[in-house]
């Protein structure tokens, strides 16, 4: 019995030590980027925390608490908070920058994406949380999630024109909307699965061009 456990684990820790790898890896990045960007005399004030948190973690674990989240309520708007000022200057006729002829309903247009992002994040979760072997009604609901989501991106490209002065065609490869598979990097190993009862989720990828700064590209990554 020993030996019919072994195989299936060391395949569940192979793929564990692989996340871990790559875990580590965007994590150094992230931590890098971030200390490029921050004020140099707050980079010099962590570094004097973390020595001094590493000399009294024997005696009080409490000072690591350090490496914890530190979230200042109120300095940040919200995204409602941020909707509700873009819709203010978007109504305002004496900023013809912001309100240009033509672009009314931009902010709610721009708003429908973060709703369409969060939409897939819960997806994505709820997607992970599924076990070994999924229900016939929670593979229902996913279709179903999945159904709705595709929809409302395809609501989403379609008033593109409106806003972008462009037609945009998810199915179209000339088109500034790019799709494409990416299992390589986000596909989670499921070799330890029967894939007739346990397909790889299918993932895209759907980067879409949006009205800002530079004309930056918002990604939307749905299941």
């Amino acid at each position: 019995m020993h030996d019919r456990l072994a195989c299936p684990v060391a395949k569940f820790l192979s793929r564990k030590l692989k996340e871990a790898i790559k875990g580590a890896a965007e994590s150094k990045l992230a931590f890098d980027n971030l200390n490029e960007t921050a004020q140099p005399d707050m980079v010099i004030l962590w570094k004097e925390e973390e020595v001094i948190a590493h000399a009294n973690r024997a005696e009080g674990p409490a000072a690591m608490d350090i490496y914890e989240v530190r979230l200042e309520r109120g300095k940040s708007p919200t995204r409602k908070q941020q909707e509700l000022c873009l819709l203010q200057a978007q109504n305002c006729p004496d900023h013809p920058v912001i309100n240009p002829p033509g672009q009314q309903g931009a902010a709610t247009w721009l708003a429908t994406s973060l709703t369409i992002e969060e939409s897939q994040i819960s997806l994505s979760r709820d997607v992970k949380r599924l076990q070994m072997h999924p229900t016939d009604v929670q593979l229902l609901k996913v279709a179903r999630c999945r159904d709705k989501l595709h929809t409302q991106i395809t609501r989403f490209l379609e008033m593109a024109p409106t806003y972008l002065g462009v037609d945009v065609d998810v199915n179209d490869p000339d088109s500034p909307v790019i799709v494409h598979n990416s299992l390589n990097d986000n596909y989670e190993d499921y070799s330890d699965f029967d894939e007739d009862q346990n397909p790889g989720p299918d993932i895209h990828d759907a980067s879409i061009f949006q009205p800002g700064a530079n004309c930056h590209t918002t990604t939307i990554q749905h299941w």
